[in-house]
C-alpha cells in the first residue's frame, strides 16, 4: 500500500511504528528471553481513528487478595499468557487506522498498512483486548465482579467449587482447588485467542514485577527485590553506598528548614524527581514502611526542591538495604484453631488513623490499612493527603472515618465476591476516642457540621452495619504507621507486623471500649440515643 492508497481524510492521520527488542526479565531480574515486537507510536493518534480506550485492571488490593485467599484457603495458583495478545484481537469495525511499516520491513510488506487486528502502542489496544476476552469469559460462564470488572469466577457445576481469575491487561493471576477447573479456563481461552496462542504457568514465580514464593506450610510471599534493585541500578550515580535504617529522617513531613536545601530543582532534576517517585510509588505494593515520607514527596511534585530529592534518594537507599524483605500471607489455620479464629480469618479487618496538619499547608494525612484477619499483613494500605484543613486533631480523625469507609464499601464488595464473610460490619479501628464519640452517634454533633457532607456518609453506612468503628490504642494501631515518621524499636515492630502480621494467640487484645454505645450493640446504642433525645425534646 502506498500514501496515495490511503483515504485522504486518513492521510494526515498515518502513525508511525517501530522495530524493537526487548530482553524479558523475571521479578529477580534473571534472563528469560528476548522478544521482537512493533510498537505504534498512539502518542499522535487522532481521535476518528479509534474508540474508547479505558481498560480495567485488576486492582493491586484485588491481587493481593487473591494471594491472601489462596494461602488462608490452601488454593493453588497458576497464570496464563496469551501469546501475542494484543494482535489477536479484531481492530473495531467503525474505525479505520492506517500505519507506516519500519524500515526494515518495507521491501516484504510495502510502506503503509491498514490494520486489521489491534497494534501496540495504539490508544484503544488495552480496551480491546479486555472487552475481547471478557466477552468469551462470560459466554463460557464465567460471572464479572461488579466492583472490580477486571476480577472474574465460575463455579465448577459437578464440585461446586470456584475458580477467581483477575486481569492486568494481558497478564493473569488464577486461583483454584481443581486440576478441571484451570482445563476449563485453558480450553476456554483457546477457543476465544486459539489453542496454540495460550500458555499456562502453575505456581508462577512472577506477577507484575513482584516474586512470589510457596513455602511448605502453605504460606504465600510476596516481594520486589528484583524491582527494587532495577530502581537502584536506574538511579546508581546519584544513590552513593550509604546505607539506611529508616526511609526518614524523624523530623516530620514539613519543608527542609536548611536554605541550601530550599533550592528549587531544575527542569532536568524535576523530571527525574518525578520517575523517581513514581518507582517508588509502585515499590509500597510490599513496603508499606516508606509510605509515610512518600505521602510527603508526592505532595511536592509540583515544586520539588533539593531536601525533597534528598529525601527521595534516602528512600530508595533504605529500600535498596532491605530488599529482600517481603509479605507472608499465612496459610491455613492450625488444627487446633478455635471457631473464633477461624471465622475472623476470612473476615476484613480495617484500621484508620489521621496525622493532623501534618503537611506544610496545615493538612493532614488519612491512613487505611485492611487485612483478610485480625492482625494478619495488610492487603490494602493506603495513605492520601486530606483535602481539607481541619481544625483539631478530632476533626481530622473524624474526617478519615468518611475516607476510610469509602474504600472499605469497595473492599467488602470484592471481598465478597471471592465468598469472604461480610455478613457483618467490618470492624473500623481509630485511636481517638473523642472521634469514636461523635462517630457512634447517629447525629451530627455541632462541632464538626461545616466538614464537608461526603465525610458524614459513613454514619449511614454504620447503621446499616456495613463499618463498625473500634477504639484501639495507638501502641497497637496498624494505621498509625503510614501517618508519621515513626523511628526506633516501634519502626521495625510496625514494619514487622504489616510484613508477617500477628499469630492468633499474641495479637493484642481489644481494650474496653469507651464509649458506652458499645456496652449494648451499636445499633441498640443508636436508638437508645434517639430515644433520650426525644424525651429530653
Amino acid at each position: 500500500m502506498t500514501l496515495e492508497d490511503i483515504p485522504e481524510e486518513y492521510q494526515n492521520d498515518v502513525l508511525r511504528t517501530f522495530l524493537f527488542v526487548v530482553d524479558k526479565y523475571d521479578a529477580g531480574l534473571t534472563y528469560v528471553k528476548s522478544k521482537a515486537r512493533i510498537v505504534a507510536d498512539g502518542s499522535s493518534q487522532a481521535p476518528h481513528t479509534h474508540g474508547p480506550t479505558a481498560s480495567p485492571v485488576m486492582s493491586g488490593f484485588a491481587s493481593k487478595l487473591m494471594l491472601a485467599i489462596a494461602a488462608r484457603r490452601n488454593l493453588n495458583v497458576a497464570s496464563i499468557d496469551i501469546a501475542e495478545a494484543f494482535t489477536q484481537v479484531p481492530y473495531p469495525l467503525k474505525y479505520r487506522c492506517f500505519v507506516r511499516i519500519p524500515r526494515e520491513l518495507q521491501a516484504r510488506h510495502g510502506h503503509y498498512v491498514e490494520l486489521l487486528k489491534c497494534l501496540y502502542g495504539t490508544k484503544n489496544a488495552a480496551r480491546e483486548f479486555f472487552v475481547h476476552i471478557t466477552k468469551g469469559l462470560l459466554a463460557h460462564g464465567y460471572v464479572q465482579c461488579p466492583y472490580d470488572p477486571a476480577v472474574l469466577r465460575r463455579q465448577d457445576p459437578l464440585t461446586k467449587d470456584y475458580l477467581y481469575l483477575g486481569l492486568h491487561v494481558d497478564d493473569s493471576l488464577i486461583i483454584y482447588s481443581q486440576r478441571a477447573q484451570l482445563e476449563h479456563l485453558q480450553h476456554t481461552l483457546g477457543t476465544i485467542f486459539g489453542e496454540e496462542k495460550v500458555k499456562l504457568e502453575t505456581k508462577p514465580s512472577t506477577f507484575l514485577g513482584m516474586a512470589i514464593e510457596y513455602h511448605k506450610d502453605k504460606d504465600i510471599s510476596l516481594n520486589q527485590n528484583g524491582y527494587i534493585q532495577a530502581i537502584a541500578q536506574r538511579f546508581k550515580n546519584d544513590l552513593g553506598d550509604k546505607l539506611e535504617i529508616y526511609p526518614h529522617s524523624g523530623d516530620g513531613l514539613k519543608l527542609p528548614t536548611q536554605e541550601s536545601s530550599q533550592v528549587p530543582l531544575n527542569d532536568v532534576m524535576r523530571q527525574k524527581y518525578m520517575e523517581l517517585i513514581g518507582c517508588l510509588g509502585y515499590a509500597t505494593l510490599t513496603r508499606s514502611a516508606i509510605q509515610a515520607q512518600l505521602t510527603y514527596l508526592q505532595s511536592r511534585l509540583a515544586n520539588p526542591c533539593l531536601g525533597d530529592w534528598l529525601r527521595a534518594l534516602k528512600v530508595l537507599r533504605y529500600l535498596k538495604g532491605t530488599c529482600d524483605y517481603a509479605i507472608r500471607f499465612p496459610g491455613p489455620c492450625s488444627s487446633d484453631a478455635t471457631t473464633e479464629e477461624i471465622l475472623d480469618r476470612n473476615r476484613l479487618w480495617a484500621t484508620v488513623d489521621a496525622s493532623y496538619a501534618a503537611c506544610v499547608d496545615g493538612r493532614g494525612i488519612n491512613a487505611i490499612t485492611i487485612s483478610l484477619g485480625t492482625y494478619c499483613p495488610p492487603v490494602l494500605v493506603k495513605a492520601t493527603k486530606q483535602g481539607a484543613i481541619t481544625r483539631s486533631s478530632c476533626e481530622s480523625e473524624y474526617n478519615g472515618y468518611g475516607v476510610a469507609t469509602q474504600v472499605i464499601m469497595f473492599a467488602r464488595g470484592v471481598a465478597g465476591f471471592f465468598h469472604c464473610d461480610i455478613s457483618l460490619p467490618t470492624v473500623l479501628e481509630n485511636d481517638n476516642q473523642a472521634a469514636l464519640t461523635l462517630a457512634s452517634s447517629p447525629m451530627i454533633g455541632k462541632g464538626v457540621r461545616h466538614t464537608d457532607v461526603r465525610t458524614h456518609f459513613f454514619k449511614d453506612a454504620i447503621l446499616k452495619g456495613i463499618i463498625q468503628p473500634v477504639w484501639r490504642p495507638t501502641d497497637q494501631l496498624l494505621a498509625d504507621f503510614p501517618t508519621k515518621p515513626v523511628m526506633g524499636q516501634r519502626f521495625h515492630m510496625l514494619d514487622k507486623w504489616y510484613r508477617e502480621g500477628i499469630p492468633w494467640r499474641l495479637k493484642p487484645v481489644l481494650p474496653k471500649q469507651p464509649n458506652s454505645v458499645f456496652d449494648m450493640g451499636l445499633t441498640q446504642g443508636a436508638k437508645e440515643i434517639l430515644r433520650l433525645l426525644k424525651v429530653v425534646g
